[in-house]
């Protein structure tokens, strides 16, 4: 089983998206949230 490409983290993106969802009270952390990739190869946040 081959291993999907890991893109580089953008952390201007990243930025903008946590200011966004921080302001509007959405999960950080959640599959969609601004921190989601640097969970990325974790098991648990992947469920």
């Amino acid at each position: 089983m081959e291993k999907e490409p890991i893109e580089p983290f953008d952390y201007e993106v990243a930025k903008q998206k946590l200011r966004e969802q921080f302001r509007t009270g959405k999960s950080l952390f959640s599959k969609g949230g601004a921190f989601a990739p640097l969970f990325a190869g974790d098991a648990k946040f992947n469920a």
